[in-house]
């Protein structure tokens, strides 16, 4: 089954505490449970332009981009030891990147695990990424 996943903004605050809320066909699966570890495959990223605008004007939280694919399962092991963590932040980055070097996410993912310590990912043998650069964080305008 195709889902949507976004973290879940009203519960889980705090870096090391975060939930995930899971759609399917635009309507919330996961409404009155708690879900901090799952998995999906063959992911790929959305991000909703209009309200990454609407974020960056007001400072407003509102879910603006997902990571969509397969939903497997919950799960209770951990991520492989070389998963990197995957992060979002809207008035850093207009997209996905690799938490370690600051480089975009690119292209689909094979496998991803949402834990209460976030998004991890393996990157794939192609590399999956672009614009390798060492900047530190900067502003998008």
């Amino acid at each position: 089954m195709e889902v949507e996943v976004y973290r879940n903004l009203r519960r889980g605050k705090g870096k090391n505490n975060c939930f995930w809320s899971i759609r399917h066909k635009r309507k919330v699966i996961n409404k009155h449970e708690r879900t901090p570890n799952l998995v999906l495959v063959n992911v790929d990223s959305k991000i909703n332009s209009k309200t990454l605008e609407r974020i960056k004007e007001t400072g407003k939280k509102t879910p603006a981009v997902f990571l969509v694919g397969e939903y497997t399962e919950n799960f209770i092991e951990a991520p492989p030891s070389d998963a990197e963590r995957i992060t979002f932040n809207p008035m850093f980055h207009n997209t996905f990147i690799w938490a370690k070097d600051n480089t975009k996410v690119t292209g689909p993912l094979d496998r991803v695990w949402f834990t209460r310590n976030g998004v991890f990912s393996t990157r794939g043998s192609d590399g999956r990424t672009s614009d390798q650069t060492d900047k530190p964080h900067q502003r998008v305008q």
